[in-house]
């Protein structure tokens, strides 16, 4: 007769996922998969859902945001920028919203004729304004000298200049674009109206006017086809001076002065501005405005070229070490130092460097690009990157992504909308929101925690919630605490890691029953029966909202061999701080078997351990554990076998 071998293993605490590895290869505390869960003390536990900011009202006011960020007023209160669309008017807004207060304060509009419906949408606060980046010049037309044929001129009227060019322009009416040209009163700095295409009388002319009257006369030009940066300072939103393109052509004041360039990109650091001026250039700004408030770029000694020629993009900046910057490219990364002391250009060209880290690594969205203790972390074609300054960045290539462990999640990235994904560090955890699958929106968030230097969830939404973008702000009782906010295109703001739910949608009276008895299966759930809440009851008046469901499968427990094992019994650890319930389930391998052994419910704060047969032969055993309801804390899992002897037969 065999000898029975009571067996017992187990998990007493969990500190990440590995969705890569051999499920039986795994060490204690480390998850097969996990979605919508937070791993803190070691313990299991259902992440906290969004909250709606925006009441139906607000958020129609607002517009559809296609842009957000934070923004310090005058008094030093920290409110949220968002930059919005809004069809009916064919209008850009940029409103405040108060997260202290959550309250909307007032709308204020581009000025006329300054238009985006969509992006590339960068707010950056600098000097106290706040700078709105709408991306890069596409395209110039140039003419050296006035012609017959190629001339900007006065068009009969003190307000009005046609352009005509040697060969078809390719604009329409409401185009913008930036006009450099010897007759300074065309150019006009700030007025309203100028640099937007006001009628098209053939595909060789076109007319812009002025908000002043002017000299008449004919110019040169070279003329700029690009949406100029935007600018607010607390009271409204106005053009950044134009006019001098790049301090080369006929507007320059002096040979090298030229004003802020279009961009989609940039940063502000050490009182300068970094910005991406091409393709394949970055331009720096002079130490702090002007006396007249506006920026002074040199892009003829104050402007490096990456690599031209490479066919790739440059994504974005940020700073690296004290003098330095990390430049980004779709598949590779420079740092670069522009010089502190620009008193010569003999001197700035002597201090100023590119210097290469990796040909075989960069990065695929700006927005992934996140840092905190030093570390850099971002996206590339490979997963997930971590930077780090005391290390020597030229080994990256040899170096595998952090995000091997979630390698199943990475390889269905969409990469058609890649550089949609956007990221934040905050509370210990790095957030990466990206379309995974068929979405062209950011359809999941990966959650890497710091503390245990682990991947620790997918988090998942209901489909009508898109993760646009992610802000973290002040907030709380005078403003004392930073919280993270999601901003959605329809819906504006959301205040994540909140509620006991997730809201979205519209107000409605009364709950709906569509989803029960199941929650119909997906590619990141299976079927799963949910019943009506222990807490259900009526509510006069709340946002749609769906209960969040927390899922984790352990690592598989053999015991450290392929014998046949009988499984008895399972125990679990459970702490529920309020109503809840919790579904446990096994899956066996060879036989492979799926059944539900256990739910655990509660209609109030209590802890439990449950006990409950297992009743299986198996060689291995994993268990999944899915909250049904509320936000339980899963503590341990302990399961129990008997080795049943030695077989000398296959089962085949």
């Amino acid at each position: 007769m065999p000898n029975l071998q009571r067996s017992v293993d187990g998990d007493a605490g969990f500190i990440g996922i590995d969705t890569r590895a051999n499920p039986a290869t795994l060490k204690d505390g480390i998850l097969q998969d996990g979605r919508n869960i937070r791993l803190d003390l070691q313990t299991l536990q259902v992440r906290k859902g969004i909250e709606r900011l925006l009441t139906p009202a607000d958020a129609a006011y607002v517009g559809n945001v296609i842009g957000a960020g934070t923004y310090v007023d005058s008094n030093g209160v920290e409110k949220v920028a968002l930059i919005s669309y809004i069809a009916n008017t064919d209008s850009n807004y940029l409103t405040l919203f108060d997260p202290i207060t959550e309250s909307v304060g007032t709308r204020f509009p581009f000025p006329s004729g300054r238009k985006s419906i969509s992006g590339p949408i960068q707010v950056l606060q600098a000097n106290n304004k706040l700078y709105i980046l709408r991306g890069e010049a596409t395209r110039y037309i140039t003419c050296a000298t006035p012609s017959s044929l190629q001339k900007a001129e006065n068009n009969g009227s003190s307000s009005s200049i046609i352009v005509t060019t040697l060969v078809p322009h390719g604009l329409v009416v409401g185009d913008e674009f930036v006009i450099e040209t010897s007759h300074t009163q065309w150019n006009g700095p700030t007025a309203t109206n100028n640099f937007v295409v006001a009628t098209v009388p053939s595909t060789t002319t076109f007319t812009y006017n002025l908000t002043a009257g002017h000299t008449g006369g004919t110019s040169g030009y070279t003329i700029q086809v690009a949406k100029p940066v935007l600018v607010f300072d607390g009271l409204g939103v106005n053009l950044v001076k134009q006019g001098v393109i790049d301090g080369t052509q006929l507007g320059g004041t002096t040979p090298t002065s030229c004003d802020f360039p279009p961009t989609s990109t940039a940063i502000y650091h050490k009182n300068r501005i970094y910005c991406k001026y091409s393709k394949d250039e970055i331009a720096v700004s002079d130490y702090l405005p002007d006396a007249n408030g506006n920026w002074v770029f040199d892009l003829t000694i104050q402007a490096l070229t990456i690599n031209q020629g490479d066919e790739q993009n440059i994504v974005g900046f940020h700073p690296w070490t004290r003098d330095e910057i990390l430049v980004f490219k779709s598949n590779s990364i420079y740092s670069a130092k522009f010089a502190d002391n620009t008193s010569t250009p003999d001197v700035v060209l002597a201090d100023s460097y590119v210097r290469s880290l990796t040909f075989d690594i960069g990065c695929l969205a700006k927005n992934s690009i996140a840092n905190v203790s030093g570390y850099v972390f971002f996206l590339s074609k490979r997963g997930v990157y971590r930077l780090e300054p005391q290390l020597d960045a030229n080994l990256l290539a040899n170096t595998a992504p952090m995000s091997t462990q979630i390698q199943k999640y990475i390889d269905r990235i969409n990469q058609n909308y890649v550089h949609k994904s956007v990221a934040t560090v905050y509370n210990g955890r790095y957030y990466l929101a990206v379309p995974l699958d068929n979405n062209s929106y950011n359809s999941h968030v990966l959650v890497y925690n710091l503390t245990n230097q682990m991947w620790e969830s997918v988090d998942t939404y209901p489909s009508s919630f898109n993760a646009d973008g992610i802000v973290v702000a002040k907030s709380g009782t005078n403003g004392s605490v930073n919280r993270m906010m999601f901003w959605t295109r329809n819906n504006g703001i959301y205040l994540s890691e909140e509620t006991e739910n997730d809201e979205y949608g519209d107000i409605t009276s009364a709950p709906s029953f569509a989803t029960y008895p199941y929650i119909p299966a997906s590619a990141d759930n299976p079927e799963i029966p949910e019943g009506i809440p222990l807490s259900f009851y009526l509510e006069p008046s709340v946002y749609q909202y769906t209960t969040i469901r927390g899922y984790a499968l352990t690592r598989r427990y053999s015991f450290n061999t392929l014998q046949d094992k009988r499984f008895t019994t399972i125990s679990t650890d459970l702490d529920f701080s309020s109503v809840g319930t919790v579904q446990t389930s096994i899956i066996t391998y060879n036989p492979d078997t799926t059944s539900v052994l256990d739910i655990a419910s509660t209609s109030s704060a209590e802890d439990k351990t449950r006990i409950f047969p297992v009743r299986k032969v198996a060689v291995g055993l994993d268990v999944e554990l899915t909250t049904l309801f509320g936000r339980p804390i899963i503590k341990s899992v302990v399961v129990e076998a008997t080795q049943i002897g030695r077989t000398t037969k296959n089962k085949d």
